[in-house]
């Protein structure tokens, strides 16, 4: 193990990613940062949650939001995701 490069963990960590991957655990996942983006200040959020597609459960986004910020000019563009459903198709020879 000690000849293996890179980044190595020890201990309960897969248990960990199981409870926190679980759905009945109602997890809330966010990515967010800020930037500059054309002299403004941005901020991007996307959050995600475990939502039911045609029977299961999947982790999924649920609500994004882009904030631009400039000395005149403050921007919000609110995105929610709703109502998913499966789309399939079936081919034929």
């Amino acid at each position: 193990m000690d000849k293996i490069e890179g980044v190595s963990s020890q201990g309960e960590f897969g248990s960990m990613l199981a409870a926190i991957f679980n759905p009945a655990f109602a997890t809330v996942f966010r990515c967010d940062h800020w930037t500059v983006l054309r002299t403004r200040q941005s901020m991007e959020v996307l959050d995600y949650g475990y939502a039911a597609v045609a029977g299961k459960t999947y982790l999924l986004p649920l609500r994004g939001e882009i904030r631009m910020d400039s000395a005149d000019i403050h921007v919000l563009n609110s995105v929610a995701f709703q109502n998913y459903r499966k789309f399939g198709a079936d081919g034929k020879d």
